[in-house]
């Protein structure tokens, strides 16, 4: 093993690297990148402070914000003219929250850019790096197709004007089918991995950094900041504190990833740091399902790990480190902060969610077959004729936020069948992965955990849900460099396989 694997979970470390990928239909990215005078962990502080720089800026100047939209959008196009790979995946990466900044200073963006660039990598890598569609990637369109029947209600219903509606409802879906095709054939190098799990947590900076000064600059004023029993806009940077914490809770589990993974202790432990305030600010948002989403995908991640004694270890180890610090320091602070709204909140367990589970139910049942079509629950108290004529369009009426029940009330026996698709797919992408379960597991159980709580309102649930499928290949293990660039036309992608028993690419952990 070399200096580049040791202090990384290996779940079997007797096996042997993989050094001849040449299997049918595979491909690995990620060749060795190139050096720089600059210390892995050196770059990795100078991407997160450039990170919280720029989203302070996107937030002052929320035009700055498209300006980043734009050039992420041309950097797409010269990823597709150089077939690169390797930015398709950290481009995608970095969507998941780069979306967040744009929606907390609300950039002259389309709310749903984010779906629609992640959709678009996926055609484009998919078109441009792979011959063909595999079994899962069918399947995937199997779920979203059963899905576009129930699209003529809304747009009879709405006399046309269902584009929104639609949008909104089935960008998510889409996403995460076109992201399954696309990384369903993809095998990454270890370093490429990690690579990615630093994209996601540098990119989660934004929304931290946003948050945080949004509250102090709140608290500068001298006003008293107020909380409740309701989750808090303030401490979420102005915007929906469900899809801060939200994020901000990916961007923890992405933070305990990196301290299993990664070689070095300095950057493990720049990404506790970054974990650790990600969390404390996602608790403050009062938004429970964040960390409750991450809490659980990293219970399952433990015991995925349990029967590896250095794996059990190292999680051991961070769960000592996280209880210890959340139960003496964190909690006491947060609740003396809140003036004990703190623990008010997060021990009650009443949420309007099973309400609006039960609604959804009842509207099912009378709709079985297709439902009432997507984007429209919401106006089954009123019908969508009157809400337009109200000044208010019925925003005070509750839609779903649970995407297995609005399945059925949208969509009906049909949207079950997709659901049981989208449940196929999950246990697919756990079965696949052999040595490295850990890491799909982990974000198979986020993403299903975010879809109870609060559908897939931000790209990151679909990202994750996607991530899932991408396989880590050893080849030669070489000493490679996390946090720097591969040279100019270095081969980064394999179409990932089973490779049988003996030569399985992904028997070799991160």
């Amino acid at each position: 093993m070399t200096r580049a694997t040791q202090g990384a979970i290996r779940l079997d470390p007797d096996l042997p690297a993989r050094s001849d990928l040449r299997g049918t239909g595979h491909a690995t990215f990620g060749a060795e990148p190139r050096r720089v005078a600059l210390s892995r962990s050196s770059i990795l502080f100078l991407l997160i402070v450039a990170q919280a720089v720029l989203a302070r800026a996107i937030f002052l100047v929320p035009t700055i914000g498209l300006a980043q939209a734009v050039f992420i959008v041309g950097l797409i196009l010269y990823a597709a003219a150089r077939r690169s790979a390797e930015l398709f995946l950290l481009l995608a990466a970095y969507l998941t929250g780069a979306e967040i900044v744009w929606r907390q200073a609300r950039s002259p963006v389309p709310y749903q850019l984010a779906p629609y660039l992640m959709i678009l990598i996926s055609v484009l890598a998919v078109i441009l790096l792979f011959p063909s569609i595999n079994g899962l990637g069918r399947r995937a369109l199997l779920y979203v197709g059963l899905l576009l029947p129930s699209l003529a209600l809304t747009i009879s219903a709405t006399s046309g004007n269902a584009r929104q509606l639609i949008a909104f409802s089935l960008a998510g879906p889409f996403a995460i089918a076109f992201l399954v095709v696309w990384l369903s054939q993809v095998g990454v190098a270890p370093w490429l991995y990690r690579r990615l799990l630093w994209t996601m947590a540098i990119a989660g900076v934004g929304p931290l950094t946003v948050a945080v000064t949004n509250l102090n600059d709140y608290l500068g004023t001298g006003e008293q900041l107020v909380f409740s029993d309701a989750s808090n806009f303030t401490a979420s940077g102005g915007f929906g504190p469900v899809q801060v914490s939200s994020s901000l809770g990916l961007t923890v589990l992405a933070c305990i990833l990196l301290t299993l993974v990664e070689p070095e202790f300095l950057n493990r432990v720049l990404a506790g740091l970054v974990g650790f305030a990600a969390g404390v600010q996602s608790l403050l948002t009062f938004s429970r399902g964040g960390m409750f989403s991450t809490a659980f995908a990293v219970a399952a991640l433990a015991l995925v790990i349990a029967n590896n004694p250095q794996g059990r270890r190292r999680v051991a180890t961070v769960v000592v480190i996280v209880f210890a610090l959340g139960y003496f320091v964190v909690i006491p602070r947060l609740d003396a902060f809140t003036q004990g709204a703190f623990k008010e909140r997060f021990t009650n367990t009443e949420s309007g969610r099973t309400d609006l589970a039960t609604s959804d139910v009842d509207v099912f049942k009378r709709n079985p077959i297709f439902g009432v079509g997507p984007g429209m629950t919401k106006y089954q108290r009123l019908s969508y004729e009157v809400c337009e004529l109200r000044n208010d369009r019925c925003a005070d009426e509750a839609s779903s936020h649970t995407e297995f029940t609005r399945m059925m009330s949208e969509h009906g026996t049909v949207g079950v069948a997709s659901m049981v698709v989208l449940l196929s797919l999950a246990w697919a992408a756990i079965a696949r992965a052999d040595q490295d379960r850990f890491l799909p597991v982990a974000f198979i159980i986020w993403a299903l955990a975010q879809m109870f709580y609060a559908n897939i309102r931000i790209v990151a649930v679909a990202f994750a849900f996607g991530l899932a499928f991408v396989q880590v290949i050893r080849e030669d293990d070489p000493e490679v460099d996390p946090a720097t660039p591969a040279p100019p036309g270095s081969p980064v992608i394999a179409p990932a396989h089973r490779a049988g028993p003996t030569g399985d690419p992904s028997s070799a952990s991160v």
